[in-house]
């Protein structure tokens, strides 16, 4: 079997914008169709802001607070790249909005080098990956656009001029009113009401320092007479007219309660120094309380720790929280959240700029085009337009460029690597293989281009040129295990030269043992060889690798006829039928079932 090779995705077609103000096209909305809460909620905004049809993807995923990141990568992260790459979207989109029921948390291992982290904050760095800049799993990776010490007057409006990143924000809550309520509030947004910082008493600690520096600054905008600083034991509750409120949360063990009595005004905006207020947004029973670690009967959702949920169900317009430990300087700064917020950011700019790290643990609920002070919003210039030696857009073809370099192709065969790219993503088949012929021609010694033009010529059955094409790989790389496994795959299932396909199968095998398509092709070459015991050995050890592929399964069912098993031959037909119906028409299923019916 041969290894499939990713077309990596690509870029968009548009004419300069400006970008005075943030606006519904710079917005992708996320919707799991999986779920009716999820697809309400945006419809909802996407009549609210008036959001472009092509500019909301759909996805299907199982309803869960937790995905696996296997499953992250194959049903969430590769089809919204899809989508953006196949409008073109990357320059213009600044926020991906996901909406409830898209999974919460990637499942993973703890610590600050750990690979749990938030949907959310992984799907922030997106653009970085789809330009191919790397981005590791495991750990943190700093946020380019947050402001950090320096002065409010430095921030800019983002844009992907200046940012290889998305802002990501959800519309999300216990209910799916709360979560539309967020879009209404977020529209409804005025700059009136009081700003509440609870400090933890009688501690000298680095957040009570940012609460009290956040303070200062609202002082310096000329808003002092409307902060409150909270410093004793006592807590802020059974307060009404709140713009924006920081506190420790359930981290401060003066708080015993979920629901503090806050009253919030539209545009207010929350942030607490709360481990875990994100896991879940499923409501927990009305008699659970927080509580504290040693009790794990105070324990929802795996966590005594309060609840952003309860926050956006008092009314606010925007908030953070955290679906695992972010550690303490993980989490959005107070003292750039509010000065960004009352100086005219949006909120997903606010929010982020006040944010340190991506592929971590944060999450942002509201909706990013809500603002406050639009009148004293700064431009942020214009979208560029298309790139014409790559037909991608120009901020993101300049990133993608550095990447290919970086790799096996330069200058004009990279720019008509990229060009492929984008053909490609927009199903311009005949355009992306004319491309890819042209990087060969200009670079014949590019791995990735060669890789790309050999899948898409055995696409369209050319397997002579697909052979070209892998020995071409192995010219530059002889340990290439991708290129060994498909030219031995190609020699012997569609050539019917197995003999010449042996050694490149053999020495695939060698190199990738636990691959289960590398033992699959080597099976496969041994059954037209006649080698019976030897194909039946492998396409054992293939099955073992990959149980769910259906032609690594077909394929076994071959090997058992011949071997004479026609009752596991049987099993394993109706097995790979059952993964891949389409498999039924094809030549070899059709062969199969006759020699079963001898």
């Amino acid at each position: 079997m041969r290894i499939l090779t990713s077309i990596a995705c690509a870029g968009l077609l548009l004419a300069p914008c400006p970008s005075a103000a943030q606006s519904a096209d710079q917005v992708l909305v996320v919707v799991n169709t999986a779920s009716a809460a999820s697809q309400a909620i945006a419809e909802a905004y996407v009549a609210a802001r008036h959001v472009p049809a092509a500019h909301v993807v759909r996805l299907d995923v199982p309803v869960s607070d937790d995905i696996t990141r296997a499953d992250y990568l194959r049903l969430v992260e590769g089809p919204i790249a899809k989508a953006i790459a196949r409008a073109r979207l990357h320059d213009q989109v600044n926020y991906l909005v996901l909406t409830k029921d898209v999974p919460l948390r990637i499942a993973g291992t703890s610590g600050r080098l750990g690979t749990v982290g938030s949907v959310d904050s992984e799907l922030a760095l997106l653009y970085r990956k789809m330009s191919g800049r790397p981005t590791p799993p495991d750990g943190r990776i700093d946020n380019p656009y947050f402001l950090g010490n320096a002065p409010l007057v430095t921030a800019r409006p983002f844009s992907h001029a200046d940012h290889d990143i998305y802002l990501v924000t959800r519309l999300d809550g216990f209910s799916r009113d709360d979560a539309r309520a967020l879009v209404t509030r977020g529209i409804a947004a005025r700059d009136a009401g009081t700003v509440v910082f609870d400090l933890k008493a009688g501690l000298d600690d680095i957040g009570n320092r940012w609460l009290d520096e956040a303070a200062g600054r609202l002082g310096a905008l000329g808003l002092g007479d409307r902060v409150r600083i909270e410093r004793s034991s006592e807590v802020v509750r059974d307060t009404d007219g709140l713009i924006g409120y920081a506190s420790w949360g359930s981290s401060d063990p003066a708080i015993t309660v979920r629901r503090l009595g806050l009253g919030f005004v539209p545009g207010a905006l929350a942030t607490s120094f709360v481990s875990t207020d994100a896991r879940t947004m499923t409501a927990p029973p009305d008699t659970w309380t927080v509580g504290d670690w040693n009790n794990r009967q105070a324990f929802y959702a795996g966590s005594p720790q309060s609840l952003l949920g309860d926050m956006i169900a008092q009314g606010v317009t925007g908030a953070a929280g955290n679906v695992a430990e972010p550690l303490l300087d993980g989490v959005v700064r107070p003292q750039v959240l509010f000065p960004a917020w009352f100086s005219g950011f949006t909120l997903g700019e606010a929010f982020y700029l006040a944010m340190p790290f991506l592929g971590w643990q944060g999450v942002v609920v509201g909706d990013p085009l809500a603002v406050l002070v639009p009148a004293t919003r700064l431009p942020a210039g214009a979208v560029p337009s298309l790139d014409a030696a790559t037909e991608l857009p120009a901020w993101f073809a300049g990133r993608r460029l550095q990447a290919i370099r970086a790799t096996d192709a330069e200058g004009a065969a990279a720019r008509a690597f990229l060009k492929a790219e984008s053909r490609l993503a927009r199903d311009d088949v005949a355009g992306g293989r004319e491309a890819l012929e042209e990087t060969v021609r200009l670079a014949p010694r590019s791995v990735i281009a060669q890789q790309q033009l050999g899948g898409l010529y055995e696409r369209e059955r050319r397997w002579d040129d697909a052979i070209a094409c892998y020995r071409a790989i192995l010219d530059v790389q002889p340990r290439d295990v991708v290129a060994l496994n498909n030219l031995a795959y190609a020699l012997a299932e569609h050539k019917q030269r197995p003999g010449d396909a042996l050694p490149y199968a053999e020495r695939a095998q060698a190199l990738a043992p636990r691959e289960g398509s590398v033992a699959d092709t080597l099976a496969l070459t041994y059954h037209l060889l006649g080698r019976t015991a030897d194909a039946l050995r492998f396409s054992n050890l293939a099955v073992s690798l990959a149980p769910s592929n259906a032609e690594v399964v077909l394929n076994r069912a071959a090997i058992l006829l011949a071997n004479g098993d026609t009752r596991g031959a049987q099993a394993a037909l109706d097995a790979a039928l059952t993964l891949d119906p389409a498999l039924e028409l094809q030549a070899k299923a059709v062969a199969i079932r006759a020699g079963l019916a001898r």
